[in-house]
């Protein structure tokens, strides 16, 4: 959301973001990576304050968990905390277009919608199919897929992840094809030829280092390699899963945990191993259909990629050949894949990396959104 919103200021857009507080370290770096622009920036709830206003939503947002959990309850203050102060702020703002980004702005959209107001959605995921049956316990399914029908078909604009999820979410919901914003960012500057390291550094990364990522089926695999590699994780560790990682891991390759990065420094971190690890398991559609913005960040960084099959992921591998596909399911065939990458094929899939970075760029997908933006703007706002 960041890149949409500074590509608005650019271009002369008047942007307000509406948003909630998780911490103030989080608050902080928001506001120095829109310093410099003309963004307002302005908190609707703060959960890391020890106030009224956030213990009453910490309790609606409780409440409103439980009765979908206990009595299967359909109700918006499961979704996120402030929710009438988001539409009435929004309705007073009185903005020219509203996007909205996650769940609970999704539900705002929708109030928007039945005022009047143009009111554009970016589906980020496809939130009623994302997670695991079980965590789903918690959410109001049922409630996420009548926004997801009503932004699909009665918003101004729709955009989403890649070709995959826009296609397989018309489908569902007899839409029109939402629009398609890669998530991705600008390249860094790396070598056009390189040597390997050797073993051959591989890297992953995420916010959370933890289940269902895909990182305990890719170690089986690695097990079985007849090659020492180095595995390097970067994000925050889930409570114990550092130590089952290094019970898992065989002794003949090496795992190195890392602490997250800031923005600016991640993708000149990532351009200093040899491979990025795109491991997604395709146990729910949202995952199935998305494009891992880790896949674009390690192109990006010209490094060629190690990615599970998936719908979303498929998109661009088949397209860029930049790397090697493995099935996670399968350990045998991801040891076959980490046998047969020799200096000479790695030399080659980072030549494409680099090659693809040139077309996977937020320069050009930059351009779309500004397209997408001003087709729903005609009519309003002259000057611009």
């Amino acid at each position: 959301m960041l890149k949409e919103a500074i590509a608005l200021d650019e271009a002369g857009h008047q942007v307000h973001v509406l948003n909630s507080i998780h911490s103030i370290a989080l608050l902080n770096e928001d506001l120095s990576l829109i310093a410099g622009t003309k963004i307002s920036y302005e908190a609707i709830s703060d959960a890391s304050a020890n106030s009224f206003t956030t213990l009453r939503d910490k309790l609606f947002r409780k409440i409103g968990t439980m009765l979908v959990k206990k009595f299967r309850i359909q109700n918006p203050n499961a979704l996120g905390y402030g929710l009438n102060r988001y539409i009435k702020r929004c309705r007073e703002l009185a903005a020219d277009l509203y996007i909205c980004h996650q769940e609970l702005p999704t539900y705002v959209g929708t109030v928007l919608l039945k005022h009047g107001y143009k009111v554009g959605f970016d589906l980020e995921d496809w939130y009623s199919e994302d997670l695991s049956v079980q965590k789903r316990m918690r959410r109001p399914v049922d409630l996420l897929k009548k926004l997801e029908r009503t932004a699909l078909n009665k918003g101004v604009f729709c955009i989403t992840t890649s070709h995959a999820m826009a296609f397989a979410m018309a489908q569902r919901y007899s839409s029109k094809v939402p629009n398609v914003i890669y998530n991705v960012f600008e390249p860094v500057s790396v070598e056009t030829i390189a040597k390997s390291s050797n073993p051959m550094r591989l890297i992953w990364f995420s916010q959370t280092i933890g289940f269902d990522r895909g990182i305990e089926e890719f170690i089986a695999g690695l097990n079985m390699a007849e090659k020492s590699y180095e595995l390097h994780l970067l994000g925050n560790c889930a409570v114990g899963f550092n130590e089952i990682i290094l019970g898992l891991i065989n002794s003949r390759h090496k795992v190195i945990f890392h602490s997250l990065k800031p923005v600016n420094e991640l993708m000149p971190f990532l351009s200093s191993f040899d491979i990025g690890l795109a491991l997604e398991k395709s146990c729910f559609d949202s995952r199935t259909y998305t494009i891992t913005n880790k896949l674009f960040q390690y192109i990006e960084s010209g490094l060629p990629v190690i990615a599970s099959r998936t719908s979303g992921q498929d998109e661009i591998m088949n397209r860029y050949q930049c790397g090697w596909q493995v099935d996670l399911e399968t350990p045998d065939i991801v040891a076959t894949v980490l046998n047969n990458i020799e200096p000479r094929n790695w030399k080659e899939m980072r030549e494409r990396a680099i090659s693809a970075s040139k077309y996977l760029d937020w320069n050009n997908e930059k351009k779309k959104l500004l397209s997408i933006i001003h087709d729903s703007l005609k009519g309003v706002n002259k000057n611009i």
